[in-house]
């Protein structure tokens, strides 16, 4: 009985986080993408050591949503209803 209410679970957790991970993965690459972006224009207009300085956010807030969304994905891989062999 447990098991079976843990599939269940398992389940519905799946595919509520696999209907949201389309919005989620768009918005985390747009963040990644756009911040990356904003911080080679910086590098650019205001040379290396202004742009080090003040946009280096810019970086860790890229970096950051990068990590987030392999975290998703490995959630996502995590509680998958099925077994799943990644052949790499």
């Amino acid at each position: 009985m447990l098991k079976t209410i843990s599939i269940i679970f398992r389940v519905i957790i799946f595919y509520v986080l696999l209907w949201i991970r389309v919005p989620v993965a768009l918005i985390l690459q747009a963040v990644t993408s756009l911040s990356a972006m904003a911080f080679m224009v910086m590098l650019l207009v205001r040379g290396w050591s202004n742009a080090l300085d003040v946009f280096w956010p810019l970086l860790a807030f890229s970096f950051g949503a990068f990590v987030l969304r392999w975290v998703y994905d490995g959630i996502l891989m995590l509680v998958s209803p099925e077994e799943l062999f990644l052949d790499i």
